[in-house]
């Protein structure tokens, strides 16, 4: 009977597995190197895109500070403060009512920004509520706090018309509870203590690293904030 085996021309050798990863290890090397390549080049661009992100977060923050500043406790009108929520569109939350009766708000929120999710910044939060009552500001509040251990920090900006029975002054920095500082002006404040009220250190949004003392979120003020 005629043999069925292949002929000696004809005959390939079988290779294992093992055998070809034995053989071609450059192979695997440049397929390491590859797929490490683009893990770096995947975490530099969502680095790159946090640091973008935070970095609008903290110009737009900072814009609708200077538009708060330009307010005028009691005589700025509800046509001025509707112009805001067009100016800051990403971060207005909410009209509490249509202001068609004695009081209403207007609320606006700075959440933690992705690059201090990612551990790159400190996790810094911004909120801001102006009170309208009667068809005329009567408050803007503003705070920010840092949320840092061993425990979070914080400052209060009170702006705001005094009731007549107020014996405070027109200025004036107070301790509430732990590492939180109000800072509580009336439109009698001068421009100059002012201006250092509403001096909000928001470099932080996008500051690679943390916040280091409540000095840092208000620098007009970083002497007496630090000194409560």
């Amino acid at each position: 009977m005629a043999s069925t085996l292949p002929t000696s021309g004809h005959v390939r050798r079988l290779i294992r597995p093992n055998e070809m990863e034995s053989e071609n290890p450059t192979m695997s090397t440049n397929r390491i190197l590859g797929i490490g390549l683009i893990l770096g080049f995947l975490c530099l661009a969502i680095g790159g895109y946090a640091e973008w992100e935070a970095y609008r977060t903290r110009k737009d923050a900072e814009s609708l500070v200077a538009d708060l500043r330009s307010l005028k406790v009691g005589q700025s009108t509800l046509a001025d403060i509707q112009k805001l929520p067009d100016a800051h569109p990403r971060f207005f939350v909410k009209q509490t009512s249509i202001c068609d009766g004695d009081v209403c708000y207007f609320d606006f929120g700075y959440p933690i920004s992705l690059l201090a999710k990612l551990g790159l910044a400190s996790k810094i939060n911004l909120g801001a509520r102006l009170q309208v009552y009667q068809g005329r500001l009567d408050a803007i509040i503003m705070d920010v706090v840092c949320f840092v251990q061993p425990r979070p920090y914080g400052v209060h900006v009170f702006d705001m018309i005094p009731d007549s029975q107020d014996k405070e002054g027109p200025f004036r920095i107070s301790n509430v509870r732990g590492d939180t500082t109000w800072v509580r002006l009336t439109p009698d404040a001068s421009k100059l203590q002012r201006d250092r009220a509403y001096s909000l250190g928001l470099g932080c949004f996008d500051h690679v690293g943390r916040c280091r003392s409540k000095a840092e979120l208000l620098p007009g003020l970083a002497d007496e904030v630090v000194g409560h």
